[in-house]
């Protein structure tokens, strides 16, 4: 039976601690800016490292030295009478002609080519370059598992590091000692030949991706950075656009030969417009130097720049955490806050809480530090959230009580367009005994703020049994509001390095590692109750279980992304970084055009451009009259097309067809053959007059008769008027008006000829 203040490990979720939080009003932070701040300009160059998904890839490193192992024979045809390589590096010589095609994979395309097949199993884990670049033909290479001799490792049939094109080669291949492994040299398209295999192996190496940041526009724009460490550590920062299914080149940051850790990161806004911060290395200024790293456009490495609020000269070192929130609220120059862990030493503070809100280029920044005793030394860990609905910030520290040698959280709220203003305030927060909290994280949004941290008893002294509680601030001001711990994961297996963030006004998702792997929790009511935890991670993957292992980006009000570190099982020692994208609430789009329908300006017509030529708030595939504004649609004679582009808005003619081209359609036009916009009608008989006429009737007086004959004469041989239109003169269908229609005329009226026959 453990003794703890929580109940039962089956009542784990949303139970009130037995005694509540102590929340102890400290005096106000004091504002310190540093005579001689600068905020020096840092150059950020693009290196030549590339990001495939989440992973950079490399060019070819090879091992040095050592004598190459030749084979003694070329591949053998099938997994069974594989040749075996014993040893790396290793270099041989065959043909495929005249073998037979046992296995295929296609990477892109499949073939029929025959295949000979190579088997290697390392004595220790180990990354290699396989080539076949120095071949004859176009060849490809497929790698299998014995584990798995139906599913590919990797394929490859055409690597862009060959000098002679279309060959395979796989390079940085990672191989788990013990496995045996099938190299398969196979063609494309039926074609075989002779062939070089290449196997090299990489020195040995431990390979990590730790510490991963994430923020996401919900634009598509993400911006992620990790440090990674083989051969050397490197701080890498790259960019999305397509929500992280390409990445841009990696970006890193040459600190003096240094590189820093634990990067944060955090969305300004203007589509594409990211900030981070990292922790420096302490050989530069002395870890005095607080860094911040700027994207324009998180896609374009070539847009990142980069500076420093450099403190050291005042006798400022060791910076040891640091986090960043952003609003656009303001000037981009004062694009958020960072709170940091920094030391003071000929004043005797050490790793004391602090934060900085850059006020312009030209002033550098302010610095609000808290030297006035309020806390003392020992802060380790520190997170920040701006609530974008009030503005109002929110800081959290972990620091070690001297006194009671129990770890509490330091909680400071101010305001982010006015810093230093009245809401100014910290709280000492405790369990309400002489147990812990550490690792604390903040999230606020909708006036309320959320935080959670980790949880161990009074008298603990390692980290064993370890817990993760949440409170919740309403109206996100301590001093008017009540804050009670309650367990958001209490079980026998410790819960631990809790991370928080807003899904919409009310909607929370913490997360938290247990047993190697990692847990979601979301809330639905500012932190108040909290679902059942549910595992995020693969099966096949151990989470890596630290501090900042895990980050969550910023949501759109129904999905967020989680990233975190984990090991393969069965692959290693590796730490890869994985990003795991959650739909917290359903992503209503009808059309399925990947516009939510709350902003799809066609939310029932597939239109993923969102083209809208008018400019109204429909778009064009639904726009009634996509090229003239009419926000209200009308559509008298429902046809699917709007009265303000209508050529007949009172009679359904969905076609639009205008025989006459005059803009009137024919099934409105009174003269559909005749040209008459106007649609002039003198009789009200509902024929316009430009076709409104009697055939023979030269004069237009409505009447046949010598008149006519007389008109016609007239035109013909005196300059007269001509018919209006010339086709009533016309009265024997010639296509021409000539004295033969003055005789058909006088024919018709005198000596009862046939009638006008008019065209």
């Amino acid at each position: 039976m453990r003794s703890k203040i929580f109940i039962s490990a089956t009542l784990m979720l949303l139970i009130l601690l037995c005694v509540g939080a102590a929340a102890k009003n400290l005096p106000g932070p004091i504002k310190v800016v540093p005579p001689q701040l600068d905020r020096d300009k840092m150059k950020i160059t693009p290196q030549s490292v590339n990001a495939e998904l989440l992973f950079p890839s490399y060019s070819p490193q090879m091992s040095a030295g050592g004598p190459l192992t030749s084979g003694s024979m070329q591949g053998g045809d099938n997994f069974l009478s594989a040749t075996v390589i014993p040893g790396l590096p290793y270099l041989d010589n065959g043909t495929t002609t005249g073998y037979t095609d046992d296995y295929d994979a296609s990477c892109p395309t499949s073939s029929t080519s025959p295949d000979v097949v190579y088997s290697y199993t390392p004595a220790v884990s180990e990354r290699v370059d396989i080539s076949t670049c120095a071949s004859a033909y176009w060849t490809k290479l497929i790698i299998y598992e014995a584990s798995d001799t139906t599913t590919e490792v990797d394929c490859n049939q055409y690597s862009d590091t060959c000098l002679d094109p279309y060959h395979g080669a796989i390079w940085g291949m990672d191989l788990v000692g013990g496995n045996t492994y099938y190299f398969v040299i196979d063609g494309f398209n039926g074609a075989s030949g002779d062939y070089t295999l290449d196997v090299q192996a990489w020195d040995p190496v431990d390979t990590t991706s730790l510490h991963p940041a994430l923020s996401d526009g919900n634009n598509g724009m993400l911006f992620h950075a990790f440090e990674f460490n083989e051969y050397d550590t490197t701080l890498f920062w790259m960019g999305s656009r397509d929500n992280g299914f390409s990445w841009s080149n990696a970006v890193s940051w040459n600190l003096s030969g240094k590189t820093g850790t634990y990067p944060s990161s955090s969305y300004w806004g203007d589509s594409a417009r990211f900030f981070g911060t990292l922790v420096p290395p302490t050989e530069l200024y002395n870890g005095g130097g607080l860094f911040y790293m700027e994207a324009l456009d998180a896609a374009d490495p070539t847009s990142y720049t980069g500076g420093t609020f450099n403190w050291n000269s005042n006798g400022w070192t060791n910076i040891l955490m640091t986090d960043i929130a952003c609003n656009n609220s303001l000037d981009y120059e004062q694009f958020g806050l960072i709170s940091f862990i920094m030391t003071l030493q000929s004043s005797g503070y050490i790793d004391i809480p602090l934060a900085i809100h850059p006020d312009s280029v030209d002033i550098g920044g302010s610095l609000w530090v808290s030297l006035n005793g309020w806390v003392a030394n020992g802060a380790a860990t520190t997170a920040i959230d701006i609530d974008a609905t009030n503005l109002n910030s929110y800081m959290v520290y972990d620091y070690l009580n001297d006194s009671s040698n129990t770890w509490m959280i330091l909680y400071w709220q101010d305001n982010f367009s006015d810093w230093g203003g009245t809401l100014s305030a910290a709280w000492d927060l405790n369990a309400g005994d002489t147990s812990s909290l550490r690792y604390p994280d903040v999230a606020a949004t909708n006036y309320n703020a959320v935080i959670v941290c980790e949880y161990f008893e009074a008298g603990a002294t390692d980290t064993s049994d370890m817990d993760v509680v949440v409170g919740t601030i309403l109206g996100g001001d301590l001093s008017t509001s009540d804050l009670t711990w309650i367990a958001l994961a209490d079980t026998e297996v410790d819960e631990r390095f809790p991370r928080i963030r807003d899904i919409d006004d009310s909607t929370y998702i913490a997360t938290y590692i247990s047993g190697n792997n990692l847990y979601y929790v979301l809330s639905r009511d500012a932190g108040l109750t909290w679902d059942a935890p549910i595992q995020l991670n693969d099966a096949d993957q151990i989470v890596v279980a630290e501090y900042r292992s895990v980050d969550i980006s910023e949501s759109d009000g129904y999905n967020v992304k989680v990233t975190y570190e984990y090991i393969a099982a069965g692959r290693g020692d590796i730490i890869y970084v994985d990003i795991k994208d959650l739909m917290i609430y359903e992503f209503l789009d009808a059309d399925g055009d990947g516009i939510i329908d709350e902003e799809d300006n066609c939310p029932g017509v597939y239109n993923s451009d969102q083209a809208n030529s008018d400019s109204d708030t429909y778009g064009d595939a639904c726009d009634n009259c996509p090229n003239v504004d009419n926000e209200d649609q009308l559509d008298t004679d429902t046809d699917t097309v709007g009265d303000v582009c209508d050529n007949c808005p009172n009679d359904a003619n969905q076609n639009q067809d205008d025989g006459d081209s005059d803009t009137v359609g024919d099934v409105c036009d009174n003269c559909p053959d005749d040209p008459n916009t106007d649609q002039t009608d003198t009789d009200g008989d509902n024929i316009g007059d430009v076709c409104d006429w009697i055939c023979g009737d030269a004069n237009a007086s409505g009447n046949l008769n010598v008149l006519d004959i007389s008109y016609i004469i007239n035109f013909l041989y005196k300059n007269g008027p001509a018919p209006d239109p010339l086709e009533k003169a016309d009265v024997d269908h010639s296509g021409a008006n000539n004295i033969l229609d003055v005789s058909y005329l006088v024919n018709y009226l005198y000596r009862g000829g046939p009638a006008p026959n008019c065209p």
